[in-house]
């Protein structure tokens, strides 16, 4: 079970990830942090929470909270977590920041947009912007994750398959983005008050909103050169959500015929298949609709679609997604796998079954995890249809446990060099239920007689 304190645990944001992760069967909530309501019970601030959450809020002690939970969530003003972030608190625990601290790599783009000073600049280089579709690998072994803002999370899904083909003109886009007042936080602002929102549509942040350079930066990394656009944000009458209408003019490329021209809407098309054919939480939108909010309030998905103007050679780009879901609370891995190779030829069928559900028992006792997310094979050689006794299982994995990384690939391919050893083909892997695992790590211990 993975331990989890939360800093700033009444926001918009907070309560979303108190949420997320009380249903989730590998997380349980230590640190319920919120510095305006110490000692008063979370549910006396979230209602529904009400016989279902029982703790007091906590402080914002990230030193202590670090010695008592595996990983902290900071949903946090900006500057709050640069001001306190130390090298003893990430030798602990590892962070996931929500604010924008570290999402920004160069400090003077930081300190201009935002206004404040970054206290903490030596862990910007090491802070992994938290985008799971883009940098997926990369965050499972960061101690510092930068989540990503709720417009620039929409904005970039939206738009990176076309800036990283190199299909449009980076020089040309603009982003026109609509979002819920959840978006501006729990506080109170006479802005966001009922009478000022309701019936009325509003820009905001003309020219100067802070996530126009997080955007500008990450469409750098994926178009292969500094990018300058236009971004305006407005405020909707709604508790929830972000719309984004991008726009940009058609590159001239190399077409599959080898001539020269304008992309056309299968190559367009066929860009966001190439990135996200195999990502479950961004969905393409079949040709023709368009993404609306109300399909994706809370959800972890952002539906994406395309329209090519041949008139006047532009094309427009949408997205949709939940701004306090993928947009805040949720963007962010939180699947564990573990491969075992126990012995049993037979792991799944017949008396084969039992043993391997004691063998993944066992393991996930001792690694923390869900019984069913450890993925029990076997290659066969030795011991053949018998149990290797639980004792041996345990000290291998004991053993082993400190040395699990990601150095495997995922999916069947990987499983299948995973359970390898004097093999000279790869095997299929037995799976109860047939379910198909992303496999994040892998533990592989080889029992043999007379060895553990």
């Amino acid at each position: 079970m993975i331990q989890v304190g939360i800093i700033g645990a009444t926001g918009y944001a907070g309560g979303e990830l108190v949420r997320l992760l009380y249903g989730h069967k590998e997380a349980e909530i230590k640190w319920y942090g919120s510095r305006s309501y110490v000692d008063q019970k979370y549910a006396s601030v979230y209602q529904n929470m009400f016989q279902i959450v029982e703790d007091v809020c906590k402080d914002d002690n990230l030193k202590q909270l670090a010695k008592e939970v595996d990983v902290i969530f900071t949903a946090t003003p900006q500057g709050f977590l640069a001001g306190v972030l130390d090298e003893e608190i990430l030798s602990n625990t590892k962070v996931i920041d929500l604010s924008a601290d570290f999402r920004i790599k160069d400090v003077a783009t930081y300190e201009k947009w935002y206004g404040i000073e970054h206290k903490s600049p030596q862990f910007i280089p090491e802070a992994v912007y938290g985008l799971c579709e883009r940098n997926r690998e990369a965050i499972k072994q960061a101690r510092l994750v930068a989540n990503p803002g709720c417009y620039p999370t929409c904005s970039i899904t939206s738009i990176f398959p076309l800036a990283a083909e190199g299909l449009i003109d980076m020089d040309t886009l603009i982003i026109d983005a609509k979002s819920g007042t959840s978006g501006a936080g729990r506080s109170a602002k006479v802005a966001n008050l009922y009478c000022e929102v309701n019936e009325n549509i509003k820009a905001y942040g003309v020219a100067s909103h802070r996530h126009t350079p997080e955007i500008e930066e990450q469409l750098s990394y994926a178009a292969g050169c500094p990018v300058v656009l236009n971004f305006t944000p407005h405020l909707v009458p709604m508790n929830r959500g972000i719309l984004v209408t991008a726009y940009a003019s058609l590159k001239e490329v190399k077409k599959p015929d080898g001539s020269l021209g304008l992309p056309d809407a299968a190559m367009i098309r066929a860009a966001y298949d190439k990135y996200y054919q195999d990502e479950k939480f961004v969905r393409v939108l079949p040709e023709g609709v368009c993404p609306e909010t109300k399909w994706v309030e809370g959800s972890n998905f952002v539906d994406v679609n395309v329209k090519v103007d041949p008139r006047t050679k532009r094309v427009i780009m949408m997205g949709a997604m939940d701004n306090l879901v993928k947009g805040a609370a949720y963007n962010h891995p939180s699947a564990q796998v573990v491969i075992c190779n126990s012995g049993i030829a037979n792991a799944c069928t017949g008396e084969g079954y039992g043993y391997c559900k004691e063998t993944a028992d066992a393991a996930a006792e001792i690694l923390g995890v869900a019984a069913d997310s450890v993925l029990v094979a076997s290659t066969g050689v030795v011991l053949i249809g018998m149990q290797v006794p639980i004792d041996r299982i345990k000290n291998g994995v004991k053993m082993m446990a400190p040395k699990l990384d990601g150095s495997l690939e995922a999916g069947t391919e990987g499983r299948q060099k995973a359970i390898m050893t004097t093999d000279t083909k790869k095997k299929e892997v037995a799976v109860p239920d047939c379910q198909e695992l992303a496999v994040d790590r892998l533990l592989l211990v080889v029992c043999k007689r007379g060895s553990v």
